[in-house]
């Protein structure tokens, strides 16, 4: 698959996901990263980008167990693979801090803020919550 036709998917599945179209979003979602994973290197922040869009539909679908672990997933990759202070990135962690202040999670919103503003420590935090999701 050329990037191109990638990013045409990715678009396809945003533009769903912005008219509340959720299911439809994340057939689009799917077929995206099994595209990603036979055209992309895997540490692509492409893969991060689909990750973060599923776990945003999960959220709206009120499935935020499913949620989680794609939010911080998809931040750990842009943070990884574009740095901390790429926009993608940082838009990324705030997508995740919303997701947990929407919960009700405050201290850990706020734990991730205090790291994304202290830009070396975000990684840090990031996998943490991840790994606490994945046990």
């Amino acid at each position: 698959d050329h990037m191109k036709t990638l990013r045409a998917l990715g678009n396809l599945a945003q533009t769903r996901f912005e008219l509340g179209r959720y299911e439809e979003s994340m057939a689009l979602l799917a077929e995206l990263a099994e595209r990603e994973a036979g055209a992309l290197p895997p540490d692509h922040y492409a893969h991060g980008t689909t990750l973060q869009l599923t776990g945003r539909c999960h959220d709206a679908l009120g499935r935020p167990e499913r949620a989680e672990p794609l939010l911080l997933k998809g931040a750990c990759r842009l943070v990884t693979s574009l740095g901390p202070e790429h926009p993608r990135a940082a838009q990324s962690v705030e997508q995740v801090i919303a997701f947990y202040e929407s919960q009700g999670r405050h201290s850990d919103g706020t734990l991730l803020r205090e790291a994304a503003e202290n830009t070396k420590d975000v990684q840090t935090v990031l996998e943490r919550f991840a790994s606490e999701v994945d046990e």
